[in-house]
């Protein structure tokens, strides 16, 4: 199975949200209390790693409540592949000013 039309707008509009909100996210993992609290050495990599775990929670949470069933393999990977297709913007977003 592939995703819907539905599903694949629901998770760009998820990975819309995860974009606006990375500037944000930087902002606290800039304070080294955080940082040395947290033991984080790539800043860019905990926040990357933070927006994917976002996205995809978030999808599967939708996508389990709208079809009564977890997501295939197959699906998965369809959801991981229109993320990596935004994988620029997202970047791009940790070094936007909030």
């Amino acid at each position: 199975m592939s995703l819907g039309p539905e599903d694949r707008g629901v998770l760009e509009k998820i990975i819309d949200g995860a974009i606006m909100e990375i500037p944000t996210q930087m902002l606290a993992f800039r304070d080294p209390r955080i940082m040395e609290l947290m033991a984080i050495k790539e800043q860019n990599d905990l926040i990357i790693g933070m927006a994917l775990g976002y996205i995809v929670g978030r999808f599967l949470t939708y996508f389990f409540a709208n079809h009564i069933r977890v997501a295939t393999f197959e699906e998965l990977l369809e959801v991981y592949q229109v993320v990596l297709k935004r994988s620029a913007e997202l970047r791009s977003a940790m070094f936007k000013p909030e």
